[in-house]
């Protein structure tokens, strides 16, 4: 890889704590709102973006919770009112992407 390349690959993976601390943030809102769409919203925008952005950086592994995450915000949207099932999915599903984002954030060079 070029020189160009490494330093956005660098400034990417530097970007990851906050876009952890972002969904966590998300993932509380939507908590104390009881998962209504409204509050949903924040959370699907950020993990449809980074979906596609890791994808585009290669990070396949944050790529493919990304949209786990993307997936249990449209089911909970289906939902009249989520069950505790579902909420605790999105909670797994958002715990993983953040320890991921956190793992390689950690690998920074």
């Amino acid at each position: 890889m070029n020189d160009s390349f490494n330093a956005l690959m660098n400034e990417y993976r530097a970007s990851f704590e906050t876009k952890a601390q972002d969904i966590e943030s998300a993932v509380e809102l939507a908590d104390n709102h009881h998962w209504s769409d409204a509050s949903v919203e924040t959370l699907a925008s950020l993990a449809h973006k980074l979906a596609g952005s890791s994808g585009a950086y290669g990070f396949d592994d944050i790529y493919h919770q990304a949209r786990s995450v993307n997936d249990c915000v449209k089911h909970i949207r289906t939902l009249e009112t989520p069950s505790s099932a579902s909420i605790a999915e999105i909670k797994q599903a958002t715990a993983l992407l953040v320890r991921t984002l956190r793992s390689h954030s950690q690998s920074v060079a």
